[in-house]
């Protein structure tokens, strides 16, 4: 069991439930993996946020939550209701009240919390656009490099692009959900780009 994928899975599901009444396993990843970055972004070495991502498919991808995810579906935690969608299942928010209270989990509900908002103020379908360019992603493109997402040579690439985005800022105490919404904007004016050269 991997405690921080599970926490992070219920803490979405959880955040979104209101808005949206099931989202897709992509979608989740995607929400978790933004949470990532702006944890490193909030100067947190990536290898502190308790799973890793690999690239797949031109998205972020973890073991970690897709076995959580099978795993809580077996003791019936979350739902799937469709072939792709997942919800909180009836014993969800009593489990989700108690480890919601947990220390171990208090540093990184911060970085959940923004994510999922900005969730709700992007729709989906651009949040998942604006994702496919992330640089770390960007950077495995066409390589079919399976390793964890964050290590080597590119994550330099994504401190260069953070750079970018604290100039813009222009502040120390910048506020966490503007730092996520910024950057799926600062990642859509990539993928805009990008489509005016193809033209």
């Amino acid at each position: 069991m991997n405690s921080e994928a599970n926490f992070d899975i219920l803490y979405i599901l959880n955040s979104l439930e209101n808005t949206y009444d099931s989202i897709n396993i992509v979608e989740i990843q995607n929400i978790c993996y933004l949470s990532l970055l702006v944890s490193v972004f909030d100067k947190n070495p990536i290898s502190d946020w308790g799973y890793e991502f690999i690239y797949d498919n031109d998205e972020p991808f973890s073991y970690a939550i897709i076995n959580e995810i099978e795993d809580m579906m077996k003791s019936g935690t979350i739902i799937k209701e469709d072939k792709e969608n997942y919800k909180l299942g009836k014993e969800a928010k009593r489990i989700f009240g108690f480890i919601n209270n947990l220390e171990e989990f208090s540093k990184r509900k911060k970085y959940l919390q923004v994510s999922a908002d900005a969730a709700l103020v992007i729709p989906i379908p651009e949040f998942m656009n604006s994702m496919n360019y992330e640089p770390l992603i960007a950077s495995k493109r066409n390589l079919f490099d399976r390793e964890a997402l964050g290590y080597g040579i590119s994550i330099n690439k994504l401190y260069d692009h953070f750079e970018g985005i604290r100039k813009i800022i222009g502040v120390e105490n910048y506020d966490l959900w503007a730092v996520s919404v910024l950057w799926l904007k600062y990642l859509e004016g990539i993928s805009n780009e990008m489509e005016e050269e193809k033209k």
